[in-house]
């Protein structure tokens, strides 16, 4: 979809308070602790990551060691490269950086749109989904490497057109958000995804019409569609 078919649909929505600020500003305005970390990559990037170290009304440093960690993810401007990189390189720098500074062996990973189909690439490597107690996928369908063209997908892939992902390489437990009505993941691919993943614990489909692919994050109707299910699955885990 060209973006300024999406600027014109983000203005017809009726956002959530304060979602059009900076993420710093909506941490604090919320009234959370909060700090910033930068992790360099293996490829060399340096990338700035948000860290809300407590309850609301803390002070940031005061972290409890048994709370569980999630990293939320969106996946755009974490490296000027593309997904297959972020997945390979940003995804388990940011979780191995993570886990040495809170003591943990896992995390919760949560990627919505771009940020689940990078978490699946990393997860695919066996290595990372060790690291991961759950992988919740918001808003993704189906999953390939990037497409150069067909002379350049010949020569970096060996072939015209470029491989899916095998999934089924995932064995960590992974729970599935998506929207009928989200204008970039049909249901087909959803359902290819479903029976590509070994693991799957939660397949939840949002049915209420309008709510589209940007709806999950700036939607006010996210909290009643969404959002409980999702707590609810985090507080069991």
């Amino acid at each position: 979809m060209p973006l300024s078919s999406v600027i014109r649909l983000l203005k017809n929505r009726n956002p959530a308070p304060g979602t059009r600020a900076y993420w710093p500003a909506i941490i604090a305005q919320q009234g959370y602790p909060y700090e910033e970390h930068f992790v360099t990559t293996r490829d060399g990037y340096v990338l700035s990551v948000h860290r809300i170290s407590g309850p609301r009304g803390t002070k940031s440093g005061n972290a409890n060691p048994r709370r569980k960690s999630v990293l939320l993810i969106h996946g755009l401007l974490m490296s000027s490269t593309g997904q297959d990189e972020m997945g390979e390189y940003d995804v388990p720098a940011m979780i191995d950086y993570i886990l040495a500074q809170t003591g943990q062996s896992q995390l919760i990973y949560m990627g919505y749109s771009q940020g689940g189909r990078v978490g699946f690439m990393a997860a695919t490597n066996t290595t990372v989904a060790n690291k991961i107690k759950l992988l919740v996928s918001i808003a993704i369908g189906e999953l390939q490497k990037f497409d150069f063209g067909v002379a350049e997908n010949r020569r970096c892939y060996g072939r015209a057109t470029p491989p899916v992902y095998d999934l089924s390489k995932i064995l960590c437990p992974v729970a599935v958000y998506w929207a009928e009505n989200d204008y970039t993941v049909k249901i087909k691919d959803v359902e290819r995804l479903e029976k590509s993943l070994p693991n799957l614990i939660r397949n939840y489909r949002v049915t209420s019409d309008p709510f589209d692919h940007v709806d999950f994050v700036y939607s006010s109707k996210a909290k009643e569609l969404v959002y409980p299910d999702l707590l609810e699955l985090l507080r069991r885990i």
